[in-house]
């Protein structure tokens, strides 16, 4: 199933299970960000990192494609490769 086919199948339930739906994702969420703040900390303690950055949430409705005039930044990257 494609994300986009799970979320109308979200969609088409009662808003009580929908809520339940966002509920355990943002706890399951949560408990990721606190594993990886914990390493970030213990990184941080013994030298290897210099801060620790917390996470940014963004939706992804957020970004906006930026348009460049000009040939393909691919193309550009590909010449001077070679």
């Amino acid at each position: 199933m494609t994300p986009s086919e799970i979320l109308n199948e979200i969609y088409r339930l009662p808003s009580i299970k929908q809520k339940e739906i966002l509920d355990s994702l943002s706890e399951n969420l949560s408990e990721a960000e606190a594993k990886d703040l914990q390493l970030q900390k213990a990184l941080f303690e013994v030298g290897m990192l210099r801060e620790i950055k917390l996470p940014r949430h963004r939706k992804i409705g957020d970004f906006k494609a930026v348009k460049i005039k000009g040939k393909p930044i691919s193309e550009t990257i590909i010449e001077e490769r070679r």
